[in-house]
């Protein structure tokens, strides 16, 4: 894999260096410049993957570097992310109109930096192939009308495989079921569902067989008229189900077992999307902050909301009761913001924040996602309640304004997954078999 290069612009160096330091640290090659025309000097010689801009800069500032990269045809399509310590919302959205694809505030978190420069860098290369993200969808789907099924092979961890996703890709076969499903969870894939497979709880393999045992000793039984344990010689009305896996010889009763659904996939972006929906994520992001800030609701980020919903699975599984996460979205928000402009669009935001708030428990937790979704964590709520409150809410907002399209999609332990990356995964992908069920009629 080639090493990944990154351009940092800023005039402060103690902030300069602290970027140098977290960044070498992920193992990207560094060029740095303290000013705007030391930048577009430097960027004469080398050809950054990415370049991270401050804004806020002396003699040519952040925006004008913008401008001047977007009129040169060797530096318009490199990827900016801009740094400012003005948090107000103009500024914000005049970064992004001026052609930067994201901004961070300073003081900025780390871990959130670096996780948005990874996501920015992997839709350019993939380890291993030095080949673009749009070269190797060409190679994926050949045909972008149709949809790409699983090979069954009794070979593959999972029973089935992608033969030629994992060749465009190279990489394992299993490699391959993530790097699709995170194509989905970005917008770029379309998926339905296929078929299910069990899984082996110690090694994640599918090749397990059923045989009966005793319910008092689990030992193997005897057919012959009457059931009889071969260990206790009790009579047996009812044998128990044991489940053994032919690759790592683990037995198992059912409910350890783990199940893994299978997908087909199809291709429903291409680049030129990509690039715009990039900019309207960013500034619908920045909207959804401030109307959260303005309605005075309690919010945590997304990593808290990840850790928090592992939590209270954990809970719920000592507790043997239900737990729900709702994601809630105008799904024509840009739309609105094109026709009417920032400030209704932010009304509207501020509006469903204070609907949803209406209908919360005080044990309740709301977050956002990078997807600009409207997160609420649902201790304690099986799914056919957290559907009533879905159709209240929805119900509760027509009344308000019917040109709004509100998405609302819901995810439960333990029907959608056993931890909360199952459940969170099952709540991204927004699949579209899954919708009747999820969607409020």
């Amino acid at each position: 894999m080639n090493q990944m290069e990154i351009l940092l612009v800023d005039d402060e160096k103690y902030t300069l260096q602290l970027l140098e330091k977290i960044f070498r640290a992920e193992a990207y090659e560094i060029h740095s410049a303290r000013s705007g025309m030391e930048a577009l000097q430097l960027l004469e010689t080398v050809h950054p993957d990415l370049i991270i801009l401050d804004i806020i800069m002396p003699e040519m500032n952040g925006l004008e570097v913008l401008q001047k990269l977007k009129l040169n045809e060797n530096t318009r399509y490199i990827p900016v992310i801009a740094l400012t310590s003005r948090q107000d919302l103009d500024m914000k959205l005049t970064v992004l109109k001026d052609g930067a694809l994201d901004y961070i505030t300073k003081p900025f978190q780390k871990d959130e930096l670096v996780y948005r420069v990874r996501n920015f860098l992997e839709y350019t290369q993939y380890a291993g192939t030095g080949n673009s993200q749009w070269d190797i969808f060409d190679k994926i789907f050949p045909d972008k009308s149709e949809w790409l099924s699983p090979k069954s092979s009794s070979e593959c961890q999972f029973g089935y495989t992608f033969p030629q996703a994992a060749e465009a890709l190279e990489c394992s076969e299993i490699e391959v079921f993530g790097k699709l499903d995170q194509w989905v969870i970005d917008g770029l894939l379309a998926k339905q569902y296929y078929d299910s497979v069990l899984l082996c709880p110690a090694c994640d393999h599918y090749n397990i067989t059923m045989h009966d045992v005793c319910p008092h000793c689990y030992a193997g039984v005897e057919r012959g008229g009457a059931l009889h344990c071969r260990h206790c010689h009790s009579s047996i009305d009812e044998p128990v189900s044991q489940f053994k896996c032919l690759n790592c010889g683990k037995e198992s009763q059912r409910t350890a077992l783990r199940t893994k659904k299978i997908f087909s996939y199809k291709l429903v972006k291409n680049k030129a999307d990509v690039e715009k929906n990039a900019v309207l994520d960013a500034v619908e992001e920045s909207l959804l902050s401030k109307a959260l800030e303005e309605t005075g609701v309690s919010y945590i980020d997304e990593n808290a909301f990840r850790q928090r919903v592992h939590k209270e699975i954990d809970r719920a599984k000592h507790g043997n009761y239900y737990l729900t996460v709702m994601s809630i979205r105008i799904n024509n928000l840009s739309e609105i913001t094109q026709k009417h402009g920032h400030p209704l669009s932010l009304k509207l935001m501020k509006t469903i924040v204070l609907v949803i708030k209406k209908f919360m428990r005080k044990f309740d937790v709301i977050s956002f996602n990078s997807h600009q979704h409207i997160m609420l964590l649902l201790p304690q709520m099986h799914f056919n309640m957290a559907k009533i409150l879905a159709e209240k809410i929805q119900s509760y907002f027509e009344k308000i304004n019917q040109e709004v399209d509100l998405v609302l999609r819901l995810a439960s332990y333990p029907e959608d997954g056993y931890d909360e990356n199952e459940v969170l995964a099952m709540l991204d992908l927004g699949i579209e078999v899954l919708q009747e069920r999820y969607m409020p009629s």
